[in-house]
């Protein structure tokens, strides 16, 4: 595939940045994306594990339709981050691997000093605020689980299936 790949609410995307079957129309894991990717446009709702915070351009294109052309898009509630663990995850993963006999290697990135470092970690702090924020009562994804939860009763409700 030559040039970039638009998707809705993102800067264009490199085609290196997709899964090689995605980009192959002969893989079945073609067929099962595209599949997949039309089944979205006419669900009732999306569960995105993400803080509305961290990703207001790429929610903007579902719930204004631009992912869904000519169809109602869509009801997204962006409900996240939902894991949260004190402990990083190589220390949660690494054993498990072990266990299973699987080869790998951990790379860690570091942001190094000087003041591309320095703009990197204030992005990450201000990211982990955002989260901590969307997580708490009355933050959008608290909001966003309640919407949730009201749509679910009310689907039970008016379906006939509340007992």
């Amino acid at each position: 595939m030559e040039g970039a790949v638009d998707v809705p609410g993102l800067p264009p995307v490199p085609p290196s940045s997709f899964p090689q079957p995605v980009m192959d129309r002969k893989n079945p894991h073609y067929t099962r994306f595209v599949y997949h990717d039309k089944r979205f446009a006419v669900a009732d709702g999306v569960i995105v594990n993400t803080a509305a915070e961290l990703e207001r351009s790429a929610l903007a294109a579902i719930t204004d339709g631009r992912c869904t052309p000519g169809i109602r898009p869509p009801t997204v509630y962006p409900i996240g981050p939902v894991i949260h663990s004190s402990r990083p995850l190589s220390s949660r993963t690494t054993p498990g691997l072990e266990r299973k006999g699987h080869r790998f290697l951990w790379v860690k990135e570091l942001t190094g000093g000087g003041e591309e470092g320095r703009k990197v970690r204030e992005k990450a702090m201000e990211m982990k605020a955002a989260c901590r924020n969307a997580v708490e009562e009355g933050g959008s994804s608290d909001a966003a689980l309640h919407r949730l939860a009201e749509q679910l009763y009310k689907s039970a409700v008016v379906g006939g299936h509340h007992e």
